[in-house]
C-alpha cells in the first residue's frame, strides 16, 4: 500500500463507521454510543536458503480488523473485566475479523458491516448479562466510569517501506548459506531474509483518524553446532532494522557469521561447569534475577493469606533463603 490508497481506505472506514452509528439498532435495546475500527494491513516477504538452495520464498498480504462497539453509556457499558474476553474465539465476530483487500472498497465495507453487526449484537447481549448479574452481585467498580471520552486525534503520517529487491536478497541468502558447508561442526543451518510492512488504521466515532506504518527488515543466520561429546549449541545471528540501508552487506554478514562459528567452537571446547554449593559473587543484574526467581515468586503467595498469616509466611521464606 502507498500513502494515497491508505488514506482512501481510512476515509472509507470512517464513512462506514458513521453509517453504523446512524443506522445500527435493535428495537427495544440501546444504540451504540461509541464505535471504533482498528484495521491492520500487513505485507511480508520471506526468503530462506539452506546449503546454497532456496528452501522458502513467499510473499503474503493480509488484512484484519478489531471493532470496538460499546452500548449503554460512558458511565456504565457492557464491558466487564477490562475487556479481557473481547477476543473470545468462540464469539461469532471472530469469524469476521479477516477483511478482503484490493482496489475496490466494496468488499472492505461489506466485511466491516458484518463484523460491526456481530460485535453490536454481542455488546447488547453482554450488557443484558451484566445487568442481570448486578441483580444478585454487587459490582465493586460501579463507582468508576466505564469509558473516558477524549478529543479526536487526526494523524495521517506515512512511512514508505521501499522496494524489495527480491533477486538481490535471494542471491545473498543462497550464497551465504552455501558458505556454511565448509564448517563440519555445523550440523544444521539456514539463512533468512524478511521484510514486513505493517500499517494500522484507526478511526472512531469521536472523530479520530490515525495512520501508523512500520517497516521492518531483517537478515538472520541460524547455526546449530554439535560437539564431539554430543552437546548441541544453537546460535542465531540476526540484524533487524527499519531502513534496509542499515542491513549489512554480504561480506560484513559473512564476517559476523564466522565470529559466531568461532564462538560456538570455543563454547564446545570449554570445560563443563559442574554443580556447586557455596557462596557466589554476582553482578547486580544476575543477582537481582536470582532473588526474583528464588524469593520473589514465593512472596506473592502472601496475597492469598490473611494479613497476619501472610507476614508469617513471608518471614519463613526469608529465613529459608538467608
Amino acid at each position: 500500500m502507498d500513502r494515497k490508497s491508505t488514506t482512501r481506505l481510512a476515509r472509507a472506514a470512517a464513512r462506514e463507521l458513521e453509517r453504523a452509528m446512524r443506522k445500527m439498532r435493535i428495537p427495544g435495546h440501546p444504540r451504540p454510543y461509541y464505535v471504533s475500527y482498528l484495521i491492520r494491513e500487513e505485507e511480508s516477504w520471506r526468503i530462506q536458503a539452506k546449503y546454497g538452495a532456496r528452501a522458502l520464498d513467499s510473499h503474503d498480504r493480509k488484512r484484519n480488523a478489531f471493532v470496538d462497539v460499546r452500548v449503554g453509556s460512558a458511565r456504565s457499558d457492557q464491558v466487564r473485566d477490562g475487556g479481557l474476553l473481547d477476543d473470545d474465539k468462540e464469539a461469532e465476530s471472530y469469524a469476521y475479523v479477516d477483511l478482503p483487500f484490493g482496489s475496490s472498497l466494496d468488499g472492505l465495507r461489506h466485511g466491516l458491516w458484518r463484523l460491526t453487526d456481530a460485535r453490536y449484537r454481542e455488546a447488547v447481549e453482554a450488557l443484558l448479562h451484566k445487568r442481570s448479574h448486578e441483580l444478585t452481585w454487587i459490582d465493586p467498580n460501579r463507582g468508576l466510569k466505564a469509558f473516558e471520552t477524549r478529543d479526536p486525534v487526526v494523524d495521517l503520517a506515512w512511512r514508505e517501506l521501499g522496494d524489495v529487491d527480491h533477486e538481490h536478497w535471494a542471491g545473498l541468502v543462497e550464497r551465504v548459506s552455501h558458505r556454511l558447508k565448509r564448517y563440519d561442526e555445523i550440523k544444521d543451518s539456514h539463512v533468512e531474509f524478511q521484510a514486513e510492512h505493517v500499517c494500522r488504521i484507526h478511526v472512531s466515532s469521536e472523530g479520530s483518524m490515525q495512520i501508523s506504518s512500520q517497516p521492518i527488515w531483517s537478515l538472520e543466520c541460524y547455526l546449530w553446532l554439535l560437539s564431539d561429546q554430543g552437546d548441541a549449541f544453537p546460535w542465531t545471528v540476526r540484524r533487524m532494522v527499519t531502513d534496509p540501508s542499515e542491513l549489512p552487506d554480504e561480506a560484513t554478514f559473512l564476517a559476523e557469521v564466522r565470529k559466531a562459528v568461532e564462538k560456538l567452537r570455543r563454547l564446545a571446547a570449554a570445560p563443563t561447569l559442574r554443580s556447586y554449593c557455596g557462596p557466589a559473587l554476582l553482578d547486580p543484574v544476575p543477582a537481582g534475577l536470582l532473588i526474583h526467581e528464588a524469593v520473589g515468586h514465593r512472596l506473592e503467595g502472601n496475597r492469598l493469606l490473611a494479613s497476619g498469616e501472610g507476614q508469617t509466611f513471608k518471614d519463613s521464606i526469608l529465613n529459608e533463603y538467608r
